[in-house]
């Protein structure tokens, strides 16, 4: 989560929004993905 603030400093909420549901949905559909992000 303390990426999320960095992100907020550049970012709309909008984006962050949605770099987060990406980063989520990456997440959820390739486990193995964990150990890169």
């Amino acid at each position: 989560m303390h990426q999320i603030g960095a992100f907020e400093r550049q970012f709309s909420p909008t984006e962050v929004g949605l770099h987060w549901l990406c980063t989520n949905l990456v997440k959820l559909r390739w486990p193995d993905a964990n150990k890169r992000l």
